[in-house]
């Protein structure tokens, strides 16, 4: 842990210095108005020779300095002393100021009634996601689009790609939002299954579910390697990623929206619950293969190729089934 230290003369850039800083997610600090002692002492003894001389090289129109303490670890200093440096390079003159660090023995932050500052940096992101997710959703629903077009747009836009609002180490954090979110997509979707539906229909989804799900990853990989001349080991991992995944969060959303009913709802639902089992699967052989490929047969065992993905799918199967069977009972009991 170490304390930047910036002590910034010319003060009109304290504005572009933060808003570099902040872009990287440097959002921390105290910042104080200060004066050097030389420009100090010029104004205690005016009419000192030696002191006065030096009028001219400090300049009468920066009476003061802006002073900016900064706590940081070890790792992230280096990039705050570069956004430093980029926003003074843009100055033309001397004196433009200095920094320098000291290393922190002991930090603690002082929580008002036991929030810290992270979790309020956390909660003030999570606001900004919700209040634009909910505007972009009805500018959109003007253009008589899905509010998941709103929620995609907007997303875009505040995060780091575009505006930086959101940063990206920021977005990382937030993994167990999007887990939790999923889960309850996958909840939402398994719901709408409905057994003796799928008993008439089985056939068909099994067999759409299949071939679309190994169509698109043969696509994708083919087109990886002739068409992009990519290494065959990553055109295989990309077909499995990306060529045989779904949306599910975004077509439950837009059924639920519309309330659409009918034979292709209850086709689509099944796939898309298929199709994530699928998906893994396809993504778990694609991986062994690219390493493989990369390292060599001995490097992978064909036991965790096929039964890993197997596993994984029969173990959720196996705890959805005793959860809902559990709840069952205890609903009956109350």
């Amino acid at each position: 842990m170490q304390m930047l230290v910036i002590v910034l003369n010319r003060i009109e850039k304290l504005n572009d210095l933060l808003l570099e800083l902040s872009n990287n997610n440097i959002v921390t600090g105290t910042i104080i108005d200060s004066s050097g002692m030389a420009k100090t002492l010029v104004d205690f003894y005016p009419n000192s020779l030696l002191f006065g001389s030096l009028r001219t090289i400090l300049g009468e129109n920066r009476p003061f300095n802006k002073t900016i303490f900064i706590v940081l670890p070890d790792e992230k200093v280096p990039l705050a002393m570069e956004c430093v440096r980029k926003v003074s390079s843009e100055i033309n003159g001397e004196n433009v100021g200095v920094m320098f660090t000291i290393p922190v023995n002991h930090f603690e932050s002082l929580n008002i009634q036991g929030v810290d500052q992270t979790t309020m940096h956390m909660l003030f992101y999570v606001s900004v996601i919700l209040l634009t997710g909910l505007v972009m959703a009805k500018v959109i629903r003007l253009l008589k689009l899905p509010n998941v077009t709103g929620y995609l747009l907007g997303g875009l836009l505040i995060g780091p790609s575009v505006l930086g609002i959101i940063p990206r180490d920021v977005v990382g954090s937030f993994s167990i939002i999007s887990e939790a979110a999923l889960a309850f997509i996958a909840y939402s979707i398994g719901s709408e299954l409905n057994i003796e539906h799928l008993k008439k229909i089985g056939k068909g989804v099994v067999l759409i579910t299949f071939l679309e799900a190994i169509g698109a990853t043969l696509c994708v990989t083919l087109g990886m390697i002739f068409i992009f001349r990519q290494p065959v080991h990553l055109s295989i991992v990309l077909g499995g990623a990306i060529g045989a995944a779904t949306a599910p969060a975004a077509t439950l959303m837009v059924v639920k929206q519309y309330n659409a009913k009918g034979p292709l709802v209850d086709t689509l639902l099944p796939v898309v619950a298929m199709d994530d089992a699928v998906c893994i699967m396809i993504f778990g052989i694609a991986s062994a293969i690219a390493k493989i490929l990369l390292e060599g047969v001995e490097s992978v065992s064909l036991a965790s190729l096929i039964l890993s993905p197997i596993f994984e799918i029969i173990g959720a199967l196996a705890l959805g089934f005793f959860y809902g069977f559990y709840t069952r009972v205890d609903i009956k009991k109350k």
